[in-house]
């Protein structure tokens, strides 16, 4: 048998210091302490006043047998604390540190052992290695992190006020200080400059549980077999202290290595679940989650420096539609852990503001303690902001953003650590929050188009409905168009759910019935309705010289067309927008006769936002040279219903003259116009090639669309 990878162990650098440190462990007490420890228990039974029973214990056995207290014959060693040491001395060679506190400064030791503070001042403090680690034991003050664990806010500043008062102590009395703490946000702005010396402890490997196994079995003939079937240095890497003791508390090699590879893997249940490819309908999320997996790997493997990969993501958009899913597909791809947490699990662990940042933070140290690992914050828009003004809660929500930005700020610090977060308004959050160097990448996540919902719910029926064929799913999709694709895996689980009520597969005509029950089948005239106003939008956004529409849709549920829009505009820019707001209900009027409730329900419906438009161009913007120059935040403005007079006539005429420009180009272009809404309610969404593609078979090129624009009526001149 090659006896390898038992021998790699005694290569480690810590394994003399971890021997002697086992051997004073296992040692037996001193025979005169052994004897007065005896004596002790004979003459004081303690307070049960307990006295040991004259005959034998079997014709007693309810009463256990008096034992000595205060030893074993034989002890066993504290694994935690012989991995501690190891991983010490490894990184005291990394630093070239012989003994820690030679100068009269501050030693910061952090990484894997922090966690574990107390298990690492035991190390330092004790009698059999103190003289080894440190310079001069009596001159050296040994602090552990003061802001570890999850205190409430209140108790943490108290004990980081004490934590800096008790360095300053100590220094000022010529003591070294080692100090145990991840990073060096516990110390003062005073305190911070004097840190001489930063080890990071190495976290668990093969050869740390080679060292391991050689201390604890060095006999064992098995032991080359056990580290052969140990986990990756990765996979070991993410344990703690506590699940290390736990695992090497066996009786043989074989079983501890079977534990470690068995706490290793509950450790990320994710990392074994669906990759990317179980993203469906998002074709470009999965792209840009690629390239982050991509420049992981290259970093993993040593080829990529970390401050060069894209580590935080911001993942918007309407609800359901896999931001969370996301996140497990991206560590399961990467076979990494998944941290998951959010405003709301944190609020239910207390309302109090000190517990709800305490939770948070929790949750932020597991997953920094786990890194490599995914760190992921659903509906972080609940947070709040810390803009909007005179708010009741205004404190509350201060303190909590300022606390989120400090631990995504030590997040984005942590080598191997990807942030993500979801919202369903990316607009609604703290500015501090979104911007660049907190979450590089925005990355939208719509509701799927038709292909993607016919793809979720063909997964989601699966083999259980072999009778529901291709057609009958497409023709589901249609009419789930613009629903989130968490409606479409709703829909499969309640077709099959009602097939196997009925005792038989599932067929069409379920699909059918759970639909309808659903989402009532619109009427033809209704989906022309919706086609031609839509249709009203594209033409009429193209004439006024808009950018191409990247998408447009004409479902029962999601109408609209999606222009790309520019970070600036001028006044005819403006315009353009707002004639193109008023073009859908123009269309629904000129080939209908009239208008209908969409054009107008709700506060993102086109009279909404062209009236807030309208508000902008003279109060914000002050686009025209006629208006007073002074800004007014229209954002706080009160609801358009209740503007003052003056000032909602004068948005009135604004947009009567859009729609009047609007109405024009109707008329003008009403066959195009016709012919577009045809293709919308035959296709029931377009993407932006294919509106393109409309656009120049049916309209005039951009160079003639000014000479269009200038001779509609209420156009400037």
């Amino acid at each position: 048998m090659s006896h390898f990878p038992h021998k790699h162990a005694l290569a480690h650098p810590g394994l003399a210091l971890a021997r002697v440190l086992r051997d004073a462990m296992i040692a037996p007490p001193p025979p005169d302490l052994k004897s007065a420890l005896l004596r002790a228990q004979a003459s004081d039974p303690g307070p049960f006043d307990y006295e040991a029973p004259d005959e034998p214990c079997a014709a007693t056995p309810d009463i256990p047998p008096p034992a000595p207290v205060g030893f074993a014959e034989h002890p066993k060693p504290v694994v935690s604390r012989l991995a501690l040491t190891l991983s010490l001395a490894e990184a005291m060679a990394a630093a070239g540190v012989a003994r820690i506190g030679e100068t009269v400064g501050i030693t910061r030791i952090g990484g894997w052992g922090v966690p574990s503070a107390d298990g690492l001042k035991a190390v330092l403090r004790g009698e059999a290695l103190a003289d080894s680690l440190l310079a001069a034991p009596a001159r050296v003050a040994v602090i552990g992190d003061a802001t570890a664990g999850g205190q409430a806010e209140r108790d943490r500043a108290f004990a980081l006020r004490q934590q800096q008062t008790e360095v300053s102590k100590a220094l000022l009395a010529g003591q070294a200080v080692v100090l145990i703490a991840p990073d060096d946000a516990g110390l003062s702005p005073a305190q911070k400059p004097l840190v001489e010396t930063v080890l990071t402890l190495p976290r668990p490997n093969r050869r740390m549980i080679a060292a391991l196994f050689s201390l604890l079995w060095p006999d064992a003939e098995e032991t080359d077999a056990a580290l052969l079937a140990l986990p990756r240095d990765e996979d070991l890497g993410r344990l703690s202290a506590l699940q290390l003791e736990a695992a090497l508390r066996r009786p043989d090699p074989g079983a501890a290595a079977a534990a470690l590879a068995r706490i290793a893997a509950q450790m990320m249940p994710e990392a074994r679940g669906p990759g990317l490819e179980a993203i469906v309908g998002q074709p470009e999320v999965v792209q840009r989650l690629e390239a982050v997996a991509g420049d992981l790997t290259a970093w993993r493997a040593g080829k990529l420096d970390w401050a060069r990969v894209p580590r935080s993501l911001l993942l918007y958009g309407p609800p359901g539609n896999g931001k969370t899913a996301a996140a497990r597909a991206l560590a399961g791809h990467c076979r990494l852990p998944l941290v998951v947490t959010s405003f709301a699990e944190a609020q239910g662990k207390g309302l109090h503001l000190g517990q709800t940042l305490a939770a948070l933070r929790e949750a932020f140290d597991s997953a920094i303690q786990q890194a490599p690992a995914i760190l992921f914050i659903d509906e972080i828009d609940a947070l709040g902001t810390r803009t909007i003004e005179a708010q009741h809660n205004d404190f509350y929500v201060r303190a909590i953003v300022t606390g989120m930005l400090t631990m995504i700020d030590r997040a984005l610090r942590t080598p191997g650590l990807i942030l993500m977060a979801a919202t369903n308004d990316a607009e609604s959050m703290d500015p501090a929050l979104r911007r660049a160097g907190r979450f590089d990448q925005h990355i939208a996540v719509p509701a799927p188009r038709l292909e993607g919902l016919a793809e979720i719910l063909r997964r989601a029926l699966g083999a259980e409905a072999p009778d529901i064929d291709a057609a009958a799913i497409q023709a589901a999709a249609r009419r789930l168009s613009g629903g989130s694709g968490a409606e479409a895996e709703a829909l499969g689980r309640l077709v099959l759910a009602r097939a196997r009520a009925a005792g038989r597969p599932a067929t069409a005509a379920d699909l059918t019935a759970c639909l309808d029950a659903r989402r009532p089948e619109a009427t033809p005239e209704l989906m022309r309705r919706i086609a031609l106003h839509e249709a009203g939008h594209i033409v009429v956004g193209h004439l006024a010289g808009l950018p191409p529409p990247r998408s447009a849709s004409a479902s029962l549920t999601s109408a609209g067309v999606v222009h790309p829009m520019p970070p600036l505009m001028t006044l005819p820019q403006v315009e353009a927008t707002l004639v193109s707001l008023l073009a859908g209900r123009v269309a629904e009027q000129h080939f209908l006769g009239d208008v209908s409730t969409g054009g107008g329900h709700g506060t993102s419906s086109d009279l909404a936002e062209a009236t807030r438009l309208a508000l902008h161009i003279d109060h914000a913007w002050h686009l025209p040279d006629d208006t007073p120059l002074v800004w007014s935040d229209v954002s706080t403005a009160p609801r358009p219903g209740m503007l003052p007079r003056d000032i909602a006539r004068a948005v009135s005429e604004r947009l009567r003259r859009a729609e009047a420009r609007a109405r024009a180009l109707v008329e003008a272009h009403a066959d195009e116009v016709m012919a577009i809404a045809i293709a919308l309610d035959s296709y029931v969404e377009l993407d932006g090639e294919q509106i393109a593609q409309l656009l120049a078979e049916n309209l005039p090129p951009p160079e003639m669309r000014d000479e269009a624009i200038e001779h509609s009526p209420g156009s400037p001149r």
